[in-house]
């Protein structure tokens, strides 16, 4: 095949139309088109390792399936959005967060280790340290998606109802399908007796308690004003009486999913000095 790049003549998979005349000047290509097969992507090299690090999330290769190749996926010269570092990271830091909150929940903190996070994760076990001191912040912050997860799934159930027995009932409806989850209220458990002799990290999940109880307290005080209650204590005393009843009911349902969670909004109508719907056993 004269006039044919001689790399053209070793790829049978290839026809001579998507190939480049070395000596022809009248060729069917245009000059874009040149320098678009004359210009293959040059591919990092942790690219090619089971191990991704930072720098290669920066910058993706650019891979196309061309039918010209049989469906093989080639790496070609294309538009490639760079991340800066700051956005590597973050990226990185999510996707170990992710990884980690599935196999905590599945095997438990204690049987998690952090080589194994990263291997399932895809990256070394230096990527992990890059973004955590260890595997106890890597579980807090596991444990911090989980929270803001259930905190706005209560919130937008008490928020915007017509009536406070609107409110409760899809309330009610989450945590029939979320409270005594139980690889959730086991994660919880262990890793509070973990902190029984670490005081570092039991200021920090006290501090994260304290939050999760601010917030309910926020969240009665919205609801009791937009329908006209007032409660006989103080909100945040019954947003701790609420959160410690909420724990204890998960703990007990991770046990016997079959506990009524009624007892939870019921204790809302009790201190606000609302009638108790009569309810059927079983």
């Amino acid at each position: 095949m004269t006039g044919v790049a001689p790399s053209c003549q070793t790829h049978g998979r290839f026809s001579a139309r998507n190939c480049v005349r070395e000596s022809d000047s009248s060729s069917w290509l245009t000059r874009e088109d040149r320098e678009s097969l004359l210009a293959p992507l040059s591919l990092p090299r942790c690219c090619f390792s089971p191990h991704h690090s930072e720098t290669a999330l920066e910058n993706p290769p650019d891979t196309r399936r061309y039918p010209d190749t049989g469906g093989t996926g080639l790496a070609y010269a294309g538009p490639v959005t760079r991340l800066t570092r700051s956005e590597s990271q973050a990226r990185t830091r999510a996707l170990l967060v992710e990884t980690a909150r599935t196999m905590f929940l599945r095997d438990g903190y204690g049987a998690t280790s952090l080589e194994k996070v990263a291997e399932e994760a895809g990256f070394s076990k230096g990527a992990v340290y890059s973004n955590f001191s260890g595997k106890d912040e890597l579980c807090l912050a596991v444990l911090d998606t989980i929270h803001e997860e259930v905190a706005d799934a209560v919130l937008g159930s008490l928020t915007g109802a017509d009536s406070l027995d609107d409110a409760l009932e899809t309330f009610d409806r989450w945590a029939d399908a979320r409270i005594g989850d139980p690889d959730w209220s086991a994660l919880e458990a262990e890793f509070a007796a973990r902190s029984r002799r670490d005081p570092q990290l039991r200021h920090a999940l006290q501090a994260r308690n304290a939050r999760i109880r601010g917030l309910i307290a926020a969240a009665l005080t919205r609801t009791c004003e937009e329908h006209g209650l007032r409660l006989p204590m103080a909100y945040g005393d019954a947003a701790n009486a609420l959160f410690s009843l909420g724990v204890g009911l998960g703990l007990q349902r991770s046990l016997d999913p079959e506990l009524d969670v009624h007892v939870l909004s019921d204790m809302v109508r009790v201190i606000a000095g609302v009638p108790v719907p009569e309810r059927t056993p079983g």
